[in-house]
């Protein structure tokens, strides 16, 4: 459970930086 929360967090991110314009937050969180 304490990776699945982890991957959540990191999905979050690359949702935040995604709105921002920056692909490559994306393929570092996942």
């Amino acid at each position: 459970v304490k990776n699945k929360r982890s991957k959540k967090k990191g999905f979050k991110k690359a949702i935040i930086t995604l709105k921002k314009g920056q692909n490559i937050d994306l393929s570092t969180g996942v």
